[in-house]
């Protein structure tokens, strides 16, 4: 939802130095937001989504993720507007994509991740031209929702329930 859309934006790019206590990774970045509803959303509109204003947009975040089990890929459109975002966006500079690893991971008493649902079987995350990205806590320890998986690169900051607070726009 939208909630979730503002706290990502400023976990991104809260302004900072203005007495209100909250300061972004990037807080000198500007913003762009729009709305795709899955799974209603068309391989098309998909597509167009991947390279909407990538003349100007240097990072695109994909915080979302489809409802369904098992391996899902971009369809063949998607690909192809993907490829293009990458190698032809911003003049040839080219769009960096970066796609959230998912908020379903499976803990087991003894702390494994046994039964989790893995980002690599999320076509979106696991695409070699997207980067794919897991949640820490404020301890820098992977969140307790966050999807593991070896296609994942990096890592940002997001809350988690029971520990201290990772303050943010919402």
């Amino acid at each position: 939802g939208q909630g979730h859309g503002t706290c990502v934006a400023g976990l991104v790019a809260a302004v900072g130095e203005n007495n209100v206590g909250v300061s972004g990774v990037a807080p000198e970045a500007q913003l762009m937001s729009w709305q795709v509803i899955t799974p209603a959303a068309s391989d098309a509109q998909f597509a167009a989504m991947f390279q909407y204003q990538s003349n100007i947009v240097s990072v695109q975040n994909h915080s979302w993720g489809l409802s369904t089990e098992g391996l899902v890929e971009p369809s063949l459109v998607e690909q192809t507007a993907i490829e293009n975002a990458v190698t032809l966006g911003r003049g040839g500079r080219g769009v960096v994509l970066v796609h959230a690893a998912g908020n379903a991971r499976k803990t087991s008493r003894d702390g494994s991740s046994s039964g989790a649902h893995d980002a690599n079987e999320d076509g979106y995350a696991s695409n070699p031209k997207i980067i794919g990205v897991a949640a820490v806590r404020t301890t820098g320890r992977v969140a307790s929702y966050s999807n593991p998986g070896a296609c994942l690169l990096v890592a940002g900051p997001s809350g988690d329930s029971g520990l201290p607070l990772l303050f943010t726009t919402d």
